[in-house]
């Protein structure tokens, strides 16, 4: 019998926070891992029979996007601080232009984040109760 309950984003973190201690240097690794994960996951979701399992792969999917929310807007933090520094070491004529783009397109990543964790969310909703009901008939 498949189990049908459905993860939630604090499910997905609390099996993870505890083994996870990263430092700076660690961002290169974490993203060539997380791009394995990635498509570990679509292989998994485009294998047949991988319906039963969606409503709960969205939990920690809606849990990582979180992360991943969270990292961009460090990441926002920390680019905007450099760039101050570097325009005003640099000061040449284009250097406030890209740092204010810059900026503006990691607030655009944090958004599009945003976004994404709020329609896992809602599709995990939405997608539980319904794929139970389609598998228990």
């Amino acid at each position: 019998m498949t189990n049908f309950a459905i993860a939630t984003p604090g499910d997905a973190l609390s099996e993870v926070r505890p083994r996870v201690a990263a430092a700076p240097a660690d961002l290169d690794r974490a993203a060539s891992l997380l791009l394995a994960c990635a498509g570990i996951m679509r292989r998994a979701a485009e294998a047949p029979g991988s319906a039963s399992a969606i409503a709960a792969a969205l939990g920690p999917m809606e849990a990582a996007l979180g992360e991943l929310e969270r990292a961009a807007d460090a990441m926002e933090t920390v680019a905007r601080e450099r760039l101050d520094k570097a325009t005003a070491l640099l000061a040449g004529r284009w250097t406030h232009v890209n740092a204010a783009r810059t900026a503006h397109e990691i607030e655009e990543l944090v958004r599009a984040l945003t976004n994404a964790r709020r329609a896992c969310q809602t599709a995990r909703e939405c997608a539980g109760p319904t794929l139970a009901e389609l598998a228990a008939r």
